[in-house]
């Protein structure tokens, strides 16, 4: 796939003698010699998009609750924990799945031992 360049703007037009003596780190000219090329970031695609929102943590707790006041009260302290991006609470499957960025399972089982829930890491 052939790289996207873009024009140096770190110099304006008035400093082209100093940005012909100091170019900028890893730099090339264009064919018209008219001052130092840089690669262009590219926007990620679709496919690596998906494959980092499934590198976020993901942690699976099986927790006791028995009724939607008990799931709820999961629920809050969940809203309300930092990192959590989302996350499914399950009465019937007493099963609760936290993803983020930066969680660790340790605070997420202390998060949700808050309640009062008896709480255990699955995954």
């Amino acid at each position: 796939m052939p790289e996207v360049w873009r024009r140096c703007t770190c110099a304006s037009p008035a400093d082209a003698p100093a940005r012909r003596r100091l170019r900028c780190p890893g730099a090339v000219t264009d064919a018209a010699g008219a001052g130092p090329l840089l690669p262009l970031p590219r926007a990620p695609t679709a496919p690596a998009r998906r494959a980092a929102a499934a590198a976020a943590a993901q942690v699976v707790l099986k927790v006791e609750m028995a009724c939607s006041g008990c799931s709820g009260a999961v629920e809050r302290v969940l809203k309300k924990m930092e990192g959590v991006e989302s996350f499914d609470v399950s009465l019937e499957q007493q099963r609760v799945v936290v993803r983020g960025a930066a969680l660790t399972p340790e605070a997420v089982l202390a998060t949700v031992a808050k309640t009062g829930k008896k709480a255990e890491l699955v995954a």
